[in-house]
């Protein structure tokens, strides 16, 4: 029998009524070398360590040496610093007489069969539970009452060693929110409210994309608060598109730290509490994308239509400042009319920005060189109660912006921040490289622009509507409600990305961010000298009445023969009839019944050698979505003045291109 149970790795002891070991097998011998059966040593000291001074309560010899019967038990046995598990059988010992005189323990080392049980009833806690937080995500509730629920099935997970309280931190612009808590008292809630990216532990696993274990309230807890209890943290980053999302805060007991299994659950759960962050700003994202195409819409239309009708007023009071002399007091109101035209142009190049339909021009530009030569002009707008500082990161690479519409979003942001510190505070500008990913996969470099203030900050409900149009805090007389939406379209139209992060009492930054671009040669502008006169005949089709005798106006006075039509069949017609060479059509792009782009193909199927100039008071709607013009063709935007569009006609005879160049190049 002991050789058997040698062979199967099993222990044999046999064991007196009073509890002394009277022999063993080799497998015993191997775990207890220091036992000696002659010395009849007493089992419960024996066999733990430390020595127990009594019988184990739950050692099946007890019982068996009580009814005579055979028991089994699995122990927790100390040994130094682990825990053995024996699984023990023990059987009596019985005289001729009938009388228990001992038992025979057969001792089998069951640790590891146990930990792999153990391991595996986790893996199906955690399943269950992690199911559960997959359920919860499912649910067609609100972002926030969604990662209210998650989070409390997380933390109130019974074998989970956490304590029962945490929150869920969300980016919100540059910074952080708090978008689900769970316990927290209401100073915690307070001041964790809004964090900025660095600042306290979620600030920092946020900025940096890995998770941190506080064992307690060390120096990286940096929001403070009174009576704030003594705590540990387990803080985990929510990724998602190749970016941090926000951060995943759980509390643990001052000192305790979770297991492996335990940290491996934890990001499990991170991972879940991402997706959801992640779907929900993708919607979010696209939500806003609409609404501000939506409003985008509305607002190139009004100024479509107000360009035709300054195009107009421009036209006429130029007209009528060349007609009277120049100490004729008429002259004076014409000139203000004139003034006051090109103010309301302005108007409509912001709304023409922000919709993305303005023209631009750009070329490569360093944002250190353009914030540095815009420095002293900024001081001066900030005034002597700001204070202007530079943080420009070295060896910034090189993006491709019109450089003017970038001045112009410094400008509007210097002076929102401005005009939020109405006490003076401080203003600082700070550019920087960074990685982010790209369309195609993989990363792409990015320049950033910060503009960073000290004034009142802003709501939440600010923040929602601070790139619309016409949106504004300020008292009527302070502001349009225009400059940040500008900025915006400048930003978003040259291929990039601004964003807001800002706090009532604490401020706001304003970051821009603009794809990287390999440095391009800059095109030189044409002069524009003196109006140049002109002999051609010119083909004129505009359906605006006004627009189109400003435009045949303009050309005749300058020596061209002018054929005009309201549309497109009936400047065919007057094509038709006309003998002699036309050089030039111009004419608008969108027009009832026929386009301008389909006015001209006809117009070049059948005199291939005429030239094409059109004009448009929307850009966008010329070169996109309705493929109304291909790209390479010539176009001038509404409002002109007259002598714009006698340049630009003069321009387009002289250049050396193929009309079908000018017209159709794709």
């Amino acid at each position: 029998m002991l050789a058997v149970a040698d062979s199967l790795g099993a222990g044999i002891a046999a064991v007196s009524s009073n509890f002394e070991i009277l022999s063993i097998n080799s497998t015993m011998r191997e775990w207890y070398p220091a036992i000696d059966p002659k010395a009849k040593p007493l089992c419960y000291r024996t066999y733990n360590d430390p020595p127990r001074d009594g019988p184990c309560s739950y050692c099946p010899v007890v019982k068996t040496l009580q009814d005579g019967q055979a028991h089994e038990a699995v122990t927790e046995t100390p040994r130094g610093h682990m825990t053995v598990n024996y699984r023990i059988v023990a059987t009596p010992i019985i005289d001729g007489a009938g009388r228990i005189t001992g038992a025979i323990e057969l001792v089998e080392d069951v640790t590891d069969r146990m930990r792999e049980q153990k391991r595996l009833q986790d893996v199906l806690h955690y399943q269950d539970r992690l199911n559960e937080l997959l359920r919860l995500s499912l649910e067609p509730v609100s972002l926030e009452a969604k990662l209210n629920r998650m989070l409390d099935c997380l933390v109130h997970t019974t074998w989970f060693d956490v304590e029962r309280k945490g929150c869920v931190m969300v980016r919100d612009g540059a910074g952080l929110r708090m978008a689900a808590q769970v316990g927290l008292g209401a100073p915690a809630r307070k001041r964790c409210a809004r964090l900025r990216l660095g600042e306290c532990l979620c600030g920092k696993v946020a900025q940096s994309g890995e998770e941190l274990l506080a064992l307690g309230t060390d120096e990286r807890h940096d929001a403070h608060y009174d009576g704030m209890p003594p705590h540990g943290n387990l803080t985990l980053p929510l990724k998602g598109a190749g970016e941090t999302l926000g951060a995943l805060s759980l509390y643990l007991k001052a000192g305790a730290a979770p297991g492996p299994g335990q940290m491996e659950f934890a990001r499990t759960a991170a991972g879940i509490f991402s997706g959801v962050v992640l779907l929900a700003r993708s919607e979010e994202r696209a939500l806003h994308s609409q609404k501000m195409d939506a409003i985008g819409r509305l607002a190139g239309g009004i100024a479509h239509d107000f360009n035709n009708i300054l195009t107009a007023i421009r036209g006429y009071s130029s007209f009528l400042v060349n007609a009277l002399e120049p100490a004729d007091p008429r002259r004076q109101d014409a000139e203000e009319i004139a003034r006051a035209s090109d103010r309301a142009a302005g108007l409509t190049r912001h709304l023409l920005t922000f919709s993305r339909r303005q023209v631009l021009a750009p070329c490569s530009v360093n944002l250190n060189d353009a914030v540095g030569s815009m420095s002293k002009m900024l001081k001066c707008l900030l005034g002597d109660t700001i204070q202007l500082e530079l943080k420009l990161e070295p060896e910034l690479a090189w993006t491709f912006i019109d450089p003017g519409q970038f001045e112009q979003v410094l400008l509007n942001l210097c002076v929102n921040a401005r005009d939020a510190m109405p006490d003076g505070g401080s203003v600082t500008l700070s550019t920087a490289m960074l990685r982010r990913p790209a369309a195609g996969g993989g990363e792409a470099d990015w320049l950033q622009l910060a503009v960073a203030d000290t004034g009142t900050g802003m709501e939440p409900d600010v923040l929602r509507h601070i790139f619309e149009p016409f949106f504004t805090t300020k008292p009527k007389e302070k502001g349009t409600g225009l400059g940040l939406s500008t900025a915006y379209g400048i930003v978003t139209q040259s291929g990039g990305e601004i964003e807001v992060w800002s706090e009532p009492g604490q401020g706001s930054i304003f970051r821009v961010l603009l794809p990287a671009a390999e440095r391009r040669e800059d095109a030189e502008a044409p002069p524009e000298g003196v109006v140049p006169e002109g002999r051609e005949t010119v083909l004129v089709v505009e359906d605006e009445e006004a627009v189109r005798t400003i435009v045949e106006r303009s050309l005749s006075s300058r020596g061209y023969r002018v054929l005009a039509a309201s549309g497109g069949e009936e400047g065919l017609a007057l094509l038709e009839r006309e003998e002699r060479p036309v050089a030039l059509l111009v004419t608008d792009v969108a027009m009832p019944r026929m386009t301008g782009p389909q006015l001209a193909e006809k117009v070049l199927g059948r005199r291939p050698g005429m030239k094409v100039l059109f004009i448009s008071g929307n850009n966008e709607g010329a070169f996109s979505e309705k493929g109304l013009l291909k790209p390479g063709a010539v176009l001038i935007q509404k409002p002109f003045t007259p002598e714009a569009i006698a340049r630009k006609v003069r321009e387009v005879l002289e250049r050396s291109d193929t009309p079908s160049d000018s017209a159709t190049r794709s």
